[in-house]
């Protein structure tokens, strides 16, 4: 990203990208830089969190709009008006960063075989999902029910609803190898991404469901 239109525009390496959710602002994340920028107008917003591995944006109890950015264990909140730093959250865990949610409801933590979510508004435990069959590579959640999609190694992917049960509610055989990425959409729609396709799911029909063979959606 290029700082256009600045005095002395700075260059960036990005990382990372992802649009708010009126599509207005694209956050990006680089190796410490965050921040925000406005493609139509041009305004650019810069912070710095070191070692930033996930950027998010999460609606906060007051019903505003905000930037979040994780290191490790370490969240932090931003202003979207000016990336000024409202506040910081530590999350109670010694397990590695694999992501905050699309909705920025939660923060996903694993060391591969145990899956934790946390609230990002309160930074409280919210689940955690164990005993699948494979390590677990992505993870998504469907805004409208709640429910987390997450995929492994193996190809699998396991539907769970963190309120409701401590284990999957049902799973899938995806892929032939890992699953590299995983989206939730509206309507109850996931998509996964292996290095053998792209493929749609309706996330209603892994409901309690046993393992299908790949390419049954």
């Amino acid at each position: 990203i290029k700082a256009l239109g600045q005095p002395g525009a700075v260059l960036f390496d990005v990382k990372g990208v992802l649009f708010s959710p009126d599509g207005v602002w694209l956050g990006w994340r680089g190796d410490g830089p965050v921040g925000l920028w406005n493609p139509v107008n041009g305004r650019f917003l810069r912070g710095t969190h070191a070692e930033v591995g996930a950027i998010g944006f999460m609606t906060g109890q007051d019903g505003r709009t905000y930037f979040i950015s994780a290191a490790g264990r370490n969240v932090s909140v931003w202003e979207m008006t000016n990336m000024e730093l409202r506040k910081e959250l530590s999350i109670n865990t010694d397990r590695p960063l694999l992501g905050i949610s699309r909705d920025g409801r939660v923060i996903a933590y694993t060391d591969g075989r145990v899956l934790e979510l946390w609230d990002t508004a309160t930074s409280k435990p919210v689940g955690e999902l164990r005993d699948l069959q494979g390590n677990i590579t992505a993870f998504c959640r469907d805004k409208a029910k709640g429910r987390i999609a997450v995929g492994t190694d193996t190809g699998l992917i396991y539907l769970w609803d963190p309120i409701v049960s401590p284990v999957p509610l049902g799973h899938v055989a995806a892929h032939e190898g890992p699953i590299e990425a995983l989206a939730c959409g509206a309507e109850a729609r996931a998509v996964s991404v292996g290095w053998d396709a792209a493929r749609v799911w309706n996330l209603e029909r892994l409901v309690a469901q046993p393992a299908e063979s790949r390419g049954r959606r």
